[in-house]
């Protein structure tokens, strides 16, 4: 019979209360302060925030749609939209033209700071900034309480360039139930490809610690090692060879980044084409990192998240979830690891009656609500490694919320059916 100690109980309903870096919970701002809101024209405004996830205030950039003053009763879909390094949230506006872009879509578009070389993640140690925390787990609820937005995954979109490429997707991996949409254009994502040894302005930033070092976090935000995570999400990429010759000049040996830029955004397409995952990949040849190629792959990408926005994708059933952080949560179920050490943990396979979880050690489970209250279920455990434990099975009480809360050794492919009365 498996039984759960004090502390393994204790350590689920934590994870369950707590909001994890790969949670997709968006319910609150706490934390999360206006310090000024500026109009800039009929549909821009400047937001400035104090927020305990950074040490200094932030900008975010709102545009609303042009018909938003006349019907004041409306909500709408929105996107936001990431800037790259050695940019803020006035990128997008000020170089990216993106008012005019997005005049004739009913859409907010929110264009948030995310640090000159932030790379979108919270940095190591719990120490500021944290990022991802102040995007995800602070902005969102606070744009959906205070804009005319709805607030549905449905209705969200995520797109960037260049750095801003790569936390649109790594965001979108983390968080698939939170996005329905992403796209990246010029975009890094496989911070790991030939070694990482080409972004040598990432490995000297060192968001996820030294390179040389373990690279289990920087992996863990990678969207390439991410990719299965994004079943379900709409995915949008462009990007340029960094030769000379495209339609808008640009590119040629003093471009260093477009090249680099190229052979990531390449493998993720080859990795997602693996998974069997679609995307559409426009691989444009010669053009440059530069603004002009942005806009176009913004103005070519806008109509499909307008599309996606009406008829929305829907997240696989049953579905998987990779995480490297102790603990997570992911569509109302619960993983902690119990240990402080950051590995690859994936749910697959989940629905009620079971799931399969890849893991380095004991880890629990909790499933989420949906199981009669107080009723007995069997809980049938079978090892996916071979000597790791052998075949079990217990009978577990459902909690009075009615969720599981179950132990697991090792790899194990967990099957779940009510005990008999």
């Amino acid at each position: 019979m498996l039984r759960l100690s004090r502390a393994a109980l204790l350590g689920a309903l934590l994870t369950l209360a707590c909001a994890s870096a790969a949670s997709a919970a968006v319910s609150g701002a706490s934390g999360l302060r206006l310090v000024s809101s500026v109009p800039l024209d009929e549909r821009l405004t400047e937001l400035t925030f104090t927020t305990d996830a950074l040490a200094d205030p932030v900008r975010v950039r709102v545009l609303l749609p042009a018909d938003a003053a006349e019907n004041p009763g409306r909500r709408y879909p929105t996107l936001y939209l990431l800037h790259g390094s050695d940019g803020d949230a006035t990128a997008w506006t000020d170089q990216g033209d993106a008012e005019a872009l997005t005049k004739d879509y009913g859409m907010v578009v929110v264009m948030p700071d995310g640090g000159a070389e932030g790379w979108y993640t919270n940095w190591p140690n719990g120490s500021r900034p944290r990022w991802e925390d102040f995007h995800v787990e602070q902005l969102i609820p606070w744009i959906e309480a205070h804009e005319p937005v709805i607030a549905a995954r449905s209705q969200r979109a995520i797109a960037g360039l260049s750095m801003g490429g790569f936390g649109a997707l790594s965001y979108a991996a983390r968080h698939p139930d939170v996005f329905a949409a992403a796209a990246s254009f010029s975009g890094a994502l496989d911070v790991g490809v030939n070694g990482g040894h080409e972004l040598g302005w990432i490995v000297s930033a060192q968001p996820w610690g030294p390179w040389s070092g373990p690279q289990v976090d920087w992996r863990g935000h990678n969207p390439t090692d991410l990719a299965g995570n994004l079943r379900g999400v709409a995915l949008w990429l462009a990007t340029g060879t960094g030769a000379a010759g495209g339609p808008f000049g640009g590119g040629g040996p003093d471009d260093v980044v477009e090249p680099v830029i190229h052979a990531e955004t390449a493998s993720f397409a080859a990795r997602t084409a693996a998974l069997g995952i679609a995307r559409q990949y426009d691989d444009y040849g010669a053009g440059g990192h530069e603004w002009d190629y942005w806009q176009r792959d913004l103005r070519q990408t806008l109509p499909g998240i307008m599309s996606v926005f009406s008829h929305p994708t829907a997240l696989p059933a049953p579905w998987s979830f990779t995480a490297t952080e102790r603990d997570w949560t992911m569509r109302g179920y619960a993983v902690h690891a119990g240990r402080d050490r950051l590995a690859f943990r994936t749910l697959s396979r989940v629905r009620a009656g079971g799931f399969t979880l890849q893991t380095d050690g004991p880890t629990t489970v909790t499933a989420r609500a949906g199981y009669a209250r107080r009723a007995r279920y069997v809980v049938a455990m079978r090892p996916t490694t071979a000597g790791t434990f052998r075949k079990r099975s217990a009978i577990v009480r459902a909690t009075r919320g009615g969720r599981l809360i179950v132990r697991v050794p090792a790899s194990a492919r967990v099957t779940i059916t009510r005990a008999a009365v």
